[in-house]
């Protein structure tokens, strides 16, 4: 039993739109908030605003937000963005903010940016967790029911995963995963699966345990979108990686164990020759074919295939396609790769046993395909 999860947030902030002001209007004071409504204004815009303006407020999917834009918009102006949203995509949040919590928000994206914390691999093996010792794992199910046919359902504002029994449609139990699960994904074996959650935290499920539990976690990032296990060869459940929007990074576990292994920046230089010091990890993906997982850079506009089979001599393939580059699914055969460069209107076709761009298609605005869309194809 497979079960894809796609979790949606609406998280525009002023897409497609451009303000303004006259040169003799004086520059109003600096803004300010209080410690205890700064921090929540930063939290806030971590939840709802950081995916698409980034957490550096630079912009990609959305508009960039850093001062000498906002402050020219001013508090009233950026208040009713944020209440109304644009015609250029983005929606309103007044149903999910209260008045005085947009107040602050605008106002903070009128402050500087906050430096971000980095996150090294030390750090992340201090936040390392073992609930259930590999050891003490079970060596058959300690239940009757069907796990094979367990549904693995995201909470996401609940911070937990629901497992629902398949045959019987009860609710088999309910588990705290962390903030906002992006993706789970399982192993070769459907036995374990993996989540991550937008707070960077990894979790690792075992489905045979009465009732099925969390037995590891490690956080390794403080924004994160994806995961992925090694599902190739010798290499089979060995290796899970975690993808970071910050830092901008991806991160290489011990699939058993959940130790952090390996961390891999992804700040580089774009398509463009620009350097990007926030340069995302939007998705990763196994591929079925080759010891590989397929590593979507968001704001570089690259694709990297990760090669597993040799950490110490870890080989990465950067792949020019286009920009920003989102999610994506193979085709029946299981060779080829596609993804969508949502801001370039396109999706890129990429061939895993050759390593290498092999097309690119112009599409409608933003496309955003998800897993299975593969079942649109037929196989003959």
């Amino acid at each position: 039993m497979r079960s894809f999860v796609t979790t949606i947030s609406a998280l525009g902030m002023a897409a497609g739109i451009v303000f303004a002001m006259p040169a003799n209007i004086a520059q109003a004071a600096d803004p300010t908030l209080s410690k205890k409504d700064f921090e929540e204004a930063k939290t806030l815009y971590f939840q709802r605003c950081a995916g698409c303006h980034g957490v550096l407020r630079k912009g990609a999917t959305g508009k960039g937000l850093e001062p000498a834009t906002t402050r020219k918009l001013g508090q009233k102006r950026l208040e009713k963005i944020i209440t109304i949203g644009t015609e250029g995509g983005m929606n309103n949040f007044d149903d999910l903010f209260s008045k005085e919590q947009i107040a602050k928000l605008a106002t903070y994206i009128q402050m500087e940016v906050p430096p971000p914390a980095e996150m090294g691999l030390a750090e992340m093996k201090k936040r390392w967790k073992t609930y259930i010792k590999p050891a003490d794992y079970p060596k058959k199910p300690m239940h009757a029911l069907n796990w094979k046919n367990f549904f693995m359902v995201i909470l996401r504002d609940a911070g937990k995963i629901g497992i629902i029994d398949g045959d019987t449609k009860k609710v088999v139990t309910k588990l705290n995963t962390g903030y906002a699960i992006h993706v789970m994904k399982e192993s070769s074996t459907g036995r374990f699966w993996y989540t991550q959650g937008r707070d960077g935290l990894m979790s690792k499920i075992d489905l045979w345990m009465n009732p099925p539990k969390v037995v590891a976690t490690a956080q390794v990032a403080s924004d994160a979108r994806d995961v992925a296990v090694s599902h190739y060869g010798k290499w089979k459940d060995k290796y899970v990686i975690g993808g970071g929007y910050w830092p901008p990074h991806f991160v290489i576990l011990d699939a058993e164990t959940m130790e952090p292994l390996k961390v891999v920046s992804t700040r580089g230089v774009n398509i463009d020759g620009e350097y990007v010091n926030e340069a995302r990890v939007a998705a990763v993906y196994n591929t079925p074919n080759a010891p590989t997982w397929m590593v979507a850079v968001k704001e570089l506009g690259q694709m990297w295939q990760v090669d597993y089979s040799d950490l110490d001599n870890l080989r990465i393939e950067q792949i020019n396609t286009h920009k920003f580059l989102h999610d994506g699914f193979f085709d029946p055969t299981q060779r080829y790769f596609q993804i969508a460069a949502n801001a370039s209107n396109r999706m890129e076709f990429l061939d895993t046993e050759t390593r290498k761009a092999v097309g690119s298609l112009e599409t409608g605005k933003k496309p955003h395909p998800g897993l299975s869309n593969v079942s649109a194809y037929g196989t003959d």
